[in-house]
C-alpha cells in the first residue's frame, strides 16, 4: 500500500512539473493532460513520455486509428477517445500538415492525445 502511494505522490509531481513548463508553451494541452484520466494512467502505468510532431496526415486507417508521415515516412497512430470524439471537425484531408502529440506506449501502437491542423498562411 505504502509503495503505491509513493508511487501516485511522484506520479502527480512529475505531471505536475511537467505540467507548468509544457503549460507555459501549450496550455490547452496542460489543461487537457491534468482532466484526463485515460492519459494519466496510460502515461503513470508505462512511464512513458508524451512528445510532440509535425507531420503530413495521409488518411484513416478505421474509426481507431490514422496514418500520418513524419519525415517522409508513414506511420500509424491509434486515436484516444477524446480524439475520436472530436476528430471529424478537424475536417482534415490527405496531405494537410498537422501538429500532435501522443505517447509512445512501448510495443503498442502510439496513441494520438491531441492534433491540430496547421493552417497555411495566406
Amino acid at each position: 500500500m505504502r509503495s503505491k502511494t509513493v508511487k501516485n505522490i511522484v506520479l502527480w509531481g512529475a505531471i505536475f512539473i511537467f505540467g507548468i513548463g509544457f503549460g507555459l508553451a501549450y496550455p490547452h494541452m496542460a489543461e487537457m493532460l491534468a482532466q484526463d484520466n485515460e492519459i494519466v494512467e496510460m502515461v503513470g502505468a508505462k512511464g512513458e513520455k508524451i512528445r510532440t510532431e509535425c507531420g503530413t496526415y495521409v488518411g484513416q486507417i478505421d474509426n481507431n486509428s490514422i496514418e500520418i508521415k513524419i519525415d517522409g515516412e508513414p506511420k500509424a497512430f491509434q486515436l484516444s477517445d477524446r480524439v475520436k470524439e472530436n476528430f471529424a471537425q478537424l475536417g482534415l484531408e490527405t496531405d494537410d500538415k498537422v501538429v500532435f502529440s501522443y505517447v509512445p506506449r512501448g510495443n503498442e501502437q502510439m496513441m494520438i492525445i491531441d492534433i491540430k491542423k496547421i493552417e497555411a498562411k495566406s
